[in-house]
């Protein structure tokens, strides 16, 4: 625990960087992207970028950045009347180049969980608000896994 008090900030302050240079997540003059277009974007992105990607079950997907050191978890897409999230992922990769990568620290960034919710535009998906749910016994199996 003492070495992960002691990791030096620097990745955390450059990823702050990168984002604070970013253009506006969303231009209100577009359509928000269904969650299968804006996985797909994701998807390309990811495999520019040179991210390794991991099936989840139901169709989601994670993308890491692997290396050693402490590791920054990004989820997004848990509310669907909240598109920000997902979009400023998918900005977020658009933005970076491969050499950026290097000064960043190790990463998982799961971009969008809840597809219905996302689509249906609703806070839940099938009658569950799943941010509140993560201690829960009985969530959907995509989110057993990213819990466990």
């Amino acid at each position: 625990m003492e070495a992960l008090m002691n990791y030096p900030v620097r990745p955390l302050q450059a990823l702050r960087k990168v984002l604070e240079d970013a253009p506006p997540i969303l231009d209100p003059t577009k359509t928000i992207p269904t969650a299968a277009e804006l996985c797909a974007k994701v998807a390309a992105e990811a495999k520019r970028l040179g991210l390794t990607m991991h099936q989840l079950p139901e169709g989601r997907k994670a993308y890491t950045l692997d290396k050693p050191g402490p590791r920054v978890v990004i989820t997004s897409g848990i509310h669907g009347d909240e598109p920000g999230g997902p979009n400023a992922i998918l900005k977020l990769l658009q933005t970076l180049v491969p050499e950026q990568l290097r000064h960043l620290p190790a990463m998982w960034v799961l971009p969008l969980l809840s597809f219905e919710a996302y689509d249906g535009e609703t806070r839940e998906a099938g009658g569950q608000d799943l941010n509140r749910a993560w201690g829960d016994k009985k969530v959907p199996v995509y989110m057993e896994a990213v819990r466990d």
